[in-house]
């Protein structure tokens, strides 16, 4: 049986996807949780990408956790 929610965690500025507070909220619930890391971060950069690319990330992080939880 598939779960009812999940959660896609994004960190704030400067902190990646182990920052504590995001391991803390995942800890806090019972759904499944994704913590992820925004493309800049991946690629090494400090510098934030534009908004348009940020949340295209965000939607193709959502994608594939709902693909991977067997959501359609």
């Amino acid at each position: 049986m598939s779960p009812v929610g999940a959660a896609l965690l994004t960190p704030g500025a400067g902190a990646d996807r182990e920052h504590r507070t995001l391991l803390a909220v995942e800890a806090a619930l019972d759904v499944p949780v994704e913590r992820v890391d925004f493309p800049y971060r991946k690629e090494g950069r400090k510098a934030p990408d534009r908004p348009p690319r940020l949340i295209a990330s965000v939607v193709a992080d959502a994608g594939r956790i709902r693909t991977e939880l067997g959501w359609r």
